[in-house]
């Protein structure tokens, strides 16, 4: 049940931000007009972070409830807890220096 809805989130997540991207997109080709049409790379971008914060029950018959944070996020930006004076990433940057990510924006085209 708690993959399902893991799942669920992480796609819906993944979803809102591909339609915001689609938005930038189509906003910065109506803005630059023909000139869209004849370059690769649209000179328009952003970052975004979203945290929720869901309550748990407790499955294995405790009385233990508990939270869940989910985190997404897209561009260079991070999300930081603070837990007892610990700073723990929430997040993990999207940034071209990093080897894995470059990679991916390769891929991508």
């Amino acid at each position: 049940e708690r993959e399902r809805r893991e799942a669920a989130v992480s796609a819906a997540l993944k979803e809102a931000f591909l339609d915001a991207e689609g938005e930038v997109i189509q906003h910065e080709q109506e803005r630059l007009g023909a000139r869209a049409k004849h370059e690769a790379f649209i000179p328009a971008g952003s970052t975004a972070l979203v945290s929720l914060l869901f309550s748990t029950k407790a499955t294995d018959g405790s009385s233990a409830d508990g939270m869940v944070i989910c985190t997404a996020n897209v561009g260079d930006c991070r999300a930081v807890l603070c837990r007892r004076g610990t700073a723990l990433p929430l997040s993990k940057d999207h940034k071209a220096s990093d080897e894995s990510e470059r990679a991916r924006i390769y891929e991508a085209g």
